[in-house]
């Protein structure tokens, strides 16, 4: 998935009609900017938001920002106090790795031929 500031990235659960229901649930992965004038952090901030469907509104259930180092793996889960953070354990649980990608102004090279 590809996300931006002004791009972000959903992922839902719907039924078989592409409807959420009751209990289905979204997620909103955003690109947050990095106020590092001197380039020197590598890692990118994700806004995480994890939304609930529930009598017909969605419901925010989670909102947090992720650092994660550029080209390496981070989690962020909600488990139980008693728990270890793991796939099966968790109510939630995510893992992203996150990569820079390179853009091209297209509308300059139209110009340019």
């Amino acid at each position: 998935m590809v996300i931006g500031v002004d791009e972000p990235g959903f992922l839902l659960s719907t039924d078989e009609e592409g409807r959420a229901e009751e209990g289905s649930w979204r997620l909103e992965l955003r690109s947050s900017p990095v106020d590092d004038p001197l380039g020197l952090s590598q890692s990118l901030w994700v806004e995480v938001r994890l939304s609930l469907f529930r009598a017909g509104f969605w419901e925010p259930v989670l909102d947090s920002i992720l650092g994660v180092p550029e080209g390496e793996f981070s989690s962020l889960s909600v488990t139980p106090d008693d728990q270890t953070p793991s796939p099966e354990a968790s109510e939630v649980y995510l893992r992203l790795r996150t990569e820079r990608v390179q853009t091209t102004d297209t509308s300059a090279a139209i110009e340019e031929t």
